[in-house]
């Protein structure tokens, strides 16, 4: 299971190589018929994709929205970079 950090550094490096979505496999069902997936307050949507072999489903988020979503939770902390 991947950590806040780690999930925050795969969507930076996501956004990093232009790319939008990063891809999640939740321990869990999302559901027969439901194609997107909420997360809790605030809301983070996401797509299911597929369940993998273990019924997990594979969700596809964007990686900006995801980032934001750790930050709003407090599970990352937010610090501007840059040259002084």
């Amino acid at each position: 299971m991947a950590t806040p950090s780690e999930l925050a550094k795969k969507c930076k490096s996501t956004i990093d190589n232009g790319l939008e979505y990063v891809m999640l496999v939740l321990p869990r069902r999302a559901g027969n018929r439901a194609r997107m997936v909420v997360f809790s307050k605030p809301r983070l949507y996401g797509e299911r994709c597929c369940e993998n072999a273990d019924g997990h489903a594979v969700v596809s988020v964007k990686a900006l929205d995801l980032l934001a979503w750790l930050a709003a939770t407090g599970m990352i902390k937010v610090e501007m970079g840059g040259k002084s």
